[in-house]
């Protein structure tokens, strides 16, 4: 699952470097909290993404996190057409509402592969 999600991230990635040829790799990795080097290593398959990027790239260039960890649905939020992140204010609170329910139902699937329960992988992830 780890491999698959990879590959998602750096499809991802691909997908904003080639819709936005303003942006640049050292911007995106600064945006996801990750060292150049450690942004390379993922995009290099040597290295995996963590939850935290994971969820920044989300959050910052509206991809959608039920596609990162699924591979289902859409690559982009409904209103992610325009990766330049220049939204209203309206649209950024529901992007990161719907973002928010897509973590829950994320995490529910991890709780149900990991044979935990829903709110010991909430308390967890509260302590991330």
């Amino acid at each position: 699952m780890k491999k698959l999600v990879s590959q998602r991230f750096i499809e991802a990635v691909n997908y904003i470097l080639s819709e936005n040829t303003e942006v640049k790799k050292g911007e995106i990795a600064k945006k996801l909290n990750l060292s150049n080097s450690s942004f390379s290593e993922i995009l290099n398959k040597r290295m995996n993404p963590s939850i935290e990027a994971i969820s920044l790239i989300s959050i910052n260039y509206n991809i959608s996190l039920y596609w990162l960890i699924n591979n289902n649905g859409d690559m982009l939020n409904s209103e992610g057409e325009k990766i330049s992140g220049e939204y209203s204010i309206e649209a950024t609170v529901r992007n990161q509402e719907r973002q928010i329910d897509q973590l829950y139902r994320v995490l529910e699937i991890l709780a149900t592969k990991l044979d935990i329960s829903k709110d010991s992988l909430y308390k967890l992830a509260g302590k991330l």
